[in-house]
């Protein structure tokens, strides 16, 4: 077991305790506690979590229903192990599960580290608690046992769900200033496209590849031939065109394919190979389809609008 996992457990420990202790013993002996387990919360138990703040590839934190587990209290936990960013509902499967079993009243309680980050969204955690309040389902984390039936309880629930969603808003807003402010000055490392690499220093440069370079030449030199993107790609029948993976375990391995005439109006249409460095040329747009759920699409903007633009920036393959 690693030390992350060792850590994780430690800190899942004594509230898994604190679960079964609630659901076995009923209502707690503390008079000062206003929210008790009372007879009437009962069903099984969601576990709920770790979430990340971003997505995750499927691995140990990946979505896991697993079945019924007898706890030995006579109670049945079910793991859900949420894996993805809370800012919303899509896409979250393990929400959903929680969603629905709370609904269909199989649940006496759920739990986790801290409640309020079962959702960044305060409209999809509302949805849970109201649920949980008509279904008498008890929520318990770190700092407490909560019973929606209870207005207090309720009201500090809401409270800490407003500033888990004031503190996501706080957090993406200073890294969107810190990235603007490093593209302003030329130093946020962008997705560069074929025939450009980054140096040891993370400098823009020519790739080293002199195929590589002849190939992207030759695109320009033909456009300026034949004035035509269907005339480059009819000119470089039989050749190949390069193109460098970006993102995963491929990231920087150079790949070869035909040329398209798609693939040669997004080359002529690059400010990149004119030596200008770019931030802003597109911007995410989130939508609504007419089956309701939200998708981002990637809007292109105007050379007005476009947010950095630094000419000579790095050396072009034309001018």
């Amino acid at each position: 077991m690693g030390l992350a996992e060792a850590a994780r457990v430690e800190l899942v420990a004594p509230i898994a305790n604190m679960l079964e202790a609630a659901l076995a013993a009923g209502p707690p002996t503390d008079p000062a506690s206003p929210s008790q387990a009372s007879p009437s919360h009962k069903g099984g138990a969601v576990h709920a979590g770790p979430r990340q703040d971003h997505p995750v590839p499927p691995g140990p934190h990946s979505v896991d229903l697993r079945s019924p587990v007898d706890s030995g209290s006579g109670a049945q936990q079910h793991r859900v192990h949420l894996g993805l960013s809370g800012r919303s509902a899509q896409g979250r499967a393990g929400f959903k599960e929680v969603v629905g079993r709370v609904c269909l009243g199989e649940v006496g309680a759920i739990f986790g580290l801290e409640v309020s980050r079962l959702a960044r969204s305060s409209a999809d955690l509302s949805k849970l608690l109201e649920l949980a309040r008509l279904t008498n389902t008890l929520v318990i984390d770190a700092d407490g046992v909560y019973d929606l039936s209870d207005f207090n309880d309720r009201m500090l629930l809401g409270l800490k769900s407003t500033m888990s969603e004031a503190e996501l808003h706080i957090l993406a807003s200073r890294m969107d200033q810190a990235k603007r402010a490093a593209a302003a000055r030329g130093e946020l490392r962008l997705a560069l496209p074929a025939g450009y690499v980054h140096d040891d220093q993370g400098q823009v440069v020519i790739d080293p590849d002199q195929e590589v370079q002849a190939a992207v030449a030759d695109l320009f030199a033909l456009f300026r031939a034949t004035g035509s993107a269907y005339g480059v790609v009819g000119a470089f029948t039989g050749r190949r065109f390069p193109r460098r993976a970006h993102g995963g375990s491929w990231t920087g391995e150079l790949a070869w394919a035909p040329l398209t005439h798609d693939r040669v109006l997004k080359v002529l249409a690059n400010p990149v190979y004119a030596g200008a460095y770019v931030f802003g040329r597109h911007r995410l747009q989130r939508v609504v389809t007419p089956d309701g759920s939200v998708v981002t699409r990637r809007v292109d903007q105007p050379r007005a609008q476009w947010e950095t633009l630094l000419l000579g920036h790095h050396a072009g393959y034309i001018s």
